[in-house]
C-alpha cells in the first residue's frame, strides 16, 4: 500500500477565553481563527480571501492543543460526539481503550496510551476496515499541561487502495501570551469564498 506524505507546520495561539488563532505556516500559508462556539474562519493573505462556516464539530474546544489545555485529552474529545470507552486493559506494557458510539453506523476507535497520554489512536467501521490511524509523539512539557509536538495521520482509500499520511509538527505554542497574533483580525475587506477546509493542509 503506498503512501503519499504531506508535512504540515502550524502554531497555534490560545487565549482563555477560547478564542485559537492557528496560522498554518506550510506547505500553505493561512490563518484558521476558531472559538467555542464553533465558527471557523480561514483568511488567505495571498488572496485576500476568507472562509466561513459554523459547525459545533470545528469549535476551539475540539482543536487539540486545547483538549490537552482543557484537561480532555483522555480520549481526544470523543466523549463530545457520545461516544463511551470500555474498561482500560493493559497489553506490553501500554493501556488500550475502545470507545464505541451509539449509532451503529459509525466507527469503532482505539486509543493506546504511554503513562497515561495518547500515542496512537485507530478508528475502524462497522464492518471491520481500517479507516484512519493517527499517532502522537515528541511530547512537549509546558508548565501547565503537556502536548504532542507531532502527529501523523493516516487515511486509507478503500477504493484506490492507497492511503495519505499528514505529518502535522506544532512549533512555539502560546498560550495567553503578548504575541501580536492573539489580535489578529481579518481585513474587512476581504472576498468571501467558497471552499473545502478538508482538503487543506
Amino acid at each position: 500500500m503506498d503512501g503519499k506524505v504531506s508535512t504540515v507546520t502550524k502554531t497555534v495561539y490560545v487565549s482563555s477565553n477560547g478564542r485559537a488563532v492557528t496560522v498554518f505556516r506550510r506547505p500553505d500559508f493561512y490563518y484558521a481563527l476558531t472559538n467555542p462556539k464553533g465558527e471557523l474562519k480561514l483568511y488567505f493573505p495571498s488572496s485576500n480571501e476568507v472562509f466561513s462556516r459554523t459547525d459545533p464539530a470545528l469549535a476551539s474546544g475540539e482543536e487539540l492543543l486545547m483538549l490537552f489545555l482543557l484537561g480532555r485529552a483522555s480520549d481526544l474529545g470523543l466523549s463530545n460526539f457520545g461516544y463511551k470507552g470500555s474498561v482500560s486493559v493493559r497489553e506490553e506494557g501500554f493501556i488500550k481503550r475502545t470507545f464505541t458510539s451509539p449509532e451503529a453506523a459509525r466507527p469503532t476507535v482505539e486509543i493506546v496510551y504511554d503513562n497515561y497520554l495518547p500515542i496512537y489512536c485507530c478508528y475502524t467501521d462497522p464492518s471491520g476496515r481500517v479507516l484512519s490511524k493517527k499517532y502522537f509523539s515528541h511530547y512537549i512539557r509546558e508548565s501547565r499541561f503537556v502536548f504532542p509536538g507531532r502527529v501523523d495521520d493516516i487515511t486509507y482509500n478503500a477504493h484506490k487502495k492507497d492511503s495519505t499520511v499528514v505529518r502535522t509538527l506544532y512549533s512555539n505554542l502560546q498560550i495567553d501570551s503578548s504575541a501580536p497574533e492573539f489580535d489578529f483580525e481579518i481585513p474587512a475587506g476581504a472576498k468571501p469564498v467558497q471552499i473545502d477546509p478538508t482538503t487543506l493542509k
